[in-house]
């Protein structure tokens, strides 16, 4: 999303510069690729800022000279306050918050007290903008400040034709045979909180039922090369009827290949990135009701309770089971759905109203 933001907001003239704390990575090289610079800090993962990564800090602020600064989730959120306090004259300083907060407890023991720390400072901020109204209610109820707060959902690009009908490349590189009638995908990185046992639990339950099926999982350390994951897979036996994809720049191309997309996360989601994009793309969705996931969705798919594989399978059987031009119906439904309420212009045009608010 905030590769999309400033990529919008450039071609509105507006100048914009990246401090990333520890490292590039892939959307940092994305980011540079559209003409705005990244600067890295080189924080280590995991760890308090140093001494030196604040005198860094300090260093670009006075070298960028911004009208606004923009902290992005809750260590950039920090990060931005402190620095702020040290730039004359005062720079108004903006909160973004992505995600949910079912439980401090699922948090690093640093995120936790980084957290704790935010609801202490932030009565500091000009703004507090968050993409969840779940995560509004769960972080202003354990102290963050009501004051200025600000719900702005994540916005796409909506593609001119679905890529639904489009090409299937994912299809012919991993030479998926014709027995398979429907591709089922989950994309999300391999973390606790995207709840990969319930997805393949679900997907044997699917399996079961059905032999048409291959299910698609892509995300970072979504390979056989992950022993937990691979165990998982075995201990299901799916290994014929499941492809750990990895993590690609290329999703387009994973949703071209796609007929739905999973998502099981049991918490932590703020709003759901995979879900939007695949609607946008003409892709009917299936996903657990955690953060924005059931407003995106709304009518034009499933929406089940989290860590819950059976209503999960239930779920995926359901919309497998509709008649095609049902599914077609759904598929147009959902790409409209994310067009009017999620547009990226639209979205872009809400984070510029709150910064001409600064004064």
């Amino acid at each position: 999303m905030l590769y999309r933001l400033l990529k919008s907001h450039r071609s509105h003239k507006i100048k914009s510069s990246v401090i990333s704390l520890t490292g590039n990575g892939t959307v940092g090289k994305k980011i540079q690729a559209i003409g705005v610079p990244v600067y890295v800090i080189e924080a280590k993962p995991g760890k308090v800022l140093t001494v030196r990564n604040l005198f860094s800090l300090l260093k670009k602020l006075r070298e960028v000279k911004p009208e606004i600064i923009q902290g992005w989730m809750y260590h950039g959120n920090l990060a931005a306050t402190i620095i702020s306090l040290f730039s004359f004259p005062p720079v108004p300083v903006y909160w973004n918050i992505r995600q949910s907060l079912n439980s401090l407890s699922n948090e690093r023991p640093l995120t936790q007290n980084v957290i704790k720390l935010g609801a202490i400072l932030s009565r500091l901020p000009k703004g507090i903008i968050y993409n969840s109204r779940l995560s509004i209610e769960q972080h202003e109820r354990i102290g963050f400040s009501p004051k200025r707060r600000y719900f702005i959902p994540n916005g796409f690009d909506i593609p001119e034709v679905s890529v639904a009908e489009g090409r299937n490349l994912i299809r012919q590189d991993e030479q998926i045979g014709d027995e398979f009638k429907w591709a089922i995908g989950h994309i999300a990185r391999f973390h606790p909180k995207k709840d990969h046992v319930t997805f393949f639990e679900a997907a044997r339950l699917v399996l079961n039922q059905r032999s048409d099926v291959l299910f698609l999982a892509v995300g970072r350390r979504i390979d056989r090369s992950n022993a937990e994951l691979w165990k998982m897979v075995q201990m299901l036996k799916l290994e014929n009827d499941v492809r750990l994809l990895g993590e690609t720049e290329n999703i387009s191309d994973i949703y071209s290949s796609l007929n739905m997309l999973v998502s099981s996360s049991c918490w932590g989601e703020g709003f759901p990135n995979v879900i939007a994009e695949a609607m946008a793309s003409g892709i009917v969705c299936v996903g657990t009701d955690v953060g924005e996931t059931a407003h995106v969705i709304g009518s034009t798919g499933t929406v089940v309770l989290p860590r819950d594989p059976v209503a999960l399978a239930e779920a995926i059987l359901g919309q497998l089971s509709l008649p095609l031009d049902i599914k077609r119906a759904m598929s147009l439904e959902a790409r409209s759905r994310i067009s009017e309420l999620f547009s990226l212009e639209k979205i872009s045009q809400e984070y510029l109203s709150i910064y001409r608010l600064r004064a």
